[in-house]
């Protein structure tokens, strides 16, 4: 009887210390490992290829596309995810570097099919183009999605997803729960998801109340973790100047690249985007307008400028600048100035 209450301690023990040399194996694990100099310049990194030349979207992972109500938001995407699947330059313009099949997910519009079809005769393209459209989805961000995800990237070989809209498919926020974790592990998983199979990722979202005062890479309605866990942020918005002008601004801020800007017109009939220009001239396209409208390739200065545009001296005297250094106006002489093309 002795013997055997000892084996049981015995196993009892052994067990127990089992439990904790694998408990302890998996903090070691766990522990930073720092890389030295040497390892860190021989480390392999994979490159990361943008999807077209002058437009600034990864071609893995996820990138986040923010504005405003009737901004212009889907139509931009539509058109990319169009580019993508016809091989052809997306705005007329930017030339596309990845090519392929594209898929976009609408559940923001209750009449999804009508308006992407409309869009979608009007490009021209031909009927075996490889694009897909979803236009209801029983899943909200999860792991069912992911899944699902997943195998539809891998069993169509999609290179561009478009899900509009983050909103419409996020989980019930639970009680007491971090929002900052949840809303940014959403974005983390679908950019790791990208990452690993090879997918660009666009995910719509709206520019929310409390972010209308911040910058506009800080103005996604929900928690600051929104911004934090993509590759990528593309902002859409109306020039404020002209409210029912066809013309948009569109800023682009990526991880590990350059700042982009430039203004996109939209042509009705074709309900499509052109490039109009590019460049730290774009946020001044209004001013550009005016110059065009009102005074045209004649030399004008700062006076002519302020008294066209309503605005300053001062505020004249600073956009002129702008607008010299992005080559949008050229100096004619001292004070003098004329505008390079008419937009």
């Amino acid at each position: 009887m002795k013997l055997e209450r000892a084996v049981a301690e015995e196993g009892k023990r052994q067990r127990h210390k089992l439990r904790l040399e694998k408990a302890e194996a998996e903090r070691i694990a766990r522990l930073p490992t720092p890389m030295d100099f040497a390892d860190l310049l021989e480390a392999q990194v994979e490159q990361i290829e943008m999807t077209h030349d002058d437009f600034s979207i990864p071609s893995a992972g996820a990138t986040l596309v923010l504005g405003a109500s009737k901004a212009g938001k889907t139509l931009l995407t539509l058109q990319t995810l169009l580019s993508v699947a016809m091989n052809e330059p997306l705005f007329g313009y930017c030339k596309p570097r990845v090519c392929g099949p594209t898929m976009l997910i609408e559940t923001d519009d209750t009449n999804a099919i009508a308006s992407v079809q409309s869009v979608a005769k009007k490009s021209g393209g031909p009927k075996q183009t490889p694009f897909s459209l979803v236009s209801k989805v029983e899943y909200t961000l999860g792991t069912e999605m992911r899944d699902w995800l997943a195998d539809t990237i891998k069993d169509r070989g999609l290179k561009m997803i478009g899900i509009d809209s983050y909103t419409s498919l996020r989980g019930s926020k639970a009680a007491g729960g971090d929002v900052v974790k949840t809303e940014s592990g959403d974005f983390r998983m679908l950019d790791q998801l990208g990452i690993d199979l090879g997918c660009s990722i666009l995910i719509l979202h709206h520019v929310g109340i409390s972010g209308a005062g911040r910058d506009w890479d800080m103005s996604a309605a929900g928690s600051f973790g929104v911004g934090q866990a993509v590759r990528g942020m593309i902002h859409v918005e109306r020039f404020r100047e002209l409210p029912d002008a066809g013309e948009r601004l569109i800023r682009l801020r990526g991880r590990h690249g350059a700042d982009e800007s430039m203004v996109l017109r939209l042509d009705k009939e074709r309900l499509a985007y052109d490039w109009v220009l590019s460049g730290s001239a774009a946020e001044h396209f209004p001013v550009l307008k005016t110059i065009s409208t009102e005074i045209g390739t004649a030399v004008f200065g700062p006076k002519e400028l302020a008294q066209a545009t309503g605005l300053s001296r001062q505020q004249v005297t600073r956009i002129i600048a702008k607008l010299v250094y992005s080559d949008a106006l050229r100096r004619e002489g001292r004070g003098q100035y004329r505008i390079a093309k008419l937009v």
